[in-house]
């Protein structure tokens, strides 16, 4: 069974391997004679879609430029991060610290600093990780939980913002 790469623009726009019943068919049979085919038989490693093609060798993409600091302050920003609490293991998880999150936690942490509470009104309420699993948080951690999201938020801001080159830790400790 042989496989063939399409060139496209001197690089490889796919790879075709001929359903069995094609297989003794000429590649210039089965498609557009405008199509251009090569066979890659014995070509090692074998070539994927994207390599670039000089008419008689193959060679990979270059690798992708390094991200910036700034850029890889934007993506701790973009990523869950990691709680590992000291006093409850039971809330040790990766959660979201994107936006729409943050303003809940601020919303909670807000709501205990004026003494109303926890949501439900009971001694501790639930807060799903990025599986959607519940964990159940008191008051006292889900306080540290927000102050430490503040500050990662903060230092991967400040990086992002060009104004640090110190990527905070996506682990958060607390208590």
């Amino acid at each position: 069974m042989t496989t063939y790469a399409r060139i496209d623009d001197d690089a490889v726009a796919e790879i075709y391997t001929p359903p069995g019943e094609f297989d003794n068919l000429p590649i210039e049979e089965q498609f557009h004679p405008d199509l251009t085919w090569v066979d890659l038989t014995g070509v090692s490693p074998t070539p994927e879609v994207g390599w670039s093609y000089d008419g008689t060798a193959f060679a990979p993409p270059p690798p992708p430029e390094p991200l910036t600091i700034k850029q890889q302050g934007e993506m701790l920003l973009r990523q869950p991060v990691t709680v590992h609490c000291t006093s409850i293991p039971a809330l040790n998880a990766d959660y979201w610290v994107d936006p729409a999150t943050q303003a809940q936690i601020t919303s909670v942490a807000a709501s205990i600093a004026a003494s109303l509470g926890l949501p439900g009104g009971g001694s501790t309420f639930n807060w799903s990780d990025v599986t959607g699993t519940a964990h159940a948080w008191p008051a006292p951690q889900f306080t540290d939980l927000a102050k430490a999201v503040m500050n990662f938020v903060y230092a991967a801001g400040q990086v992002a913002q060009g104004h640090s080159t110190t990527l905070p830790s996506s682990t958060l400790t607390i208590a």
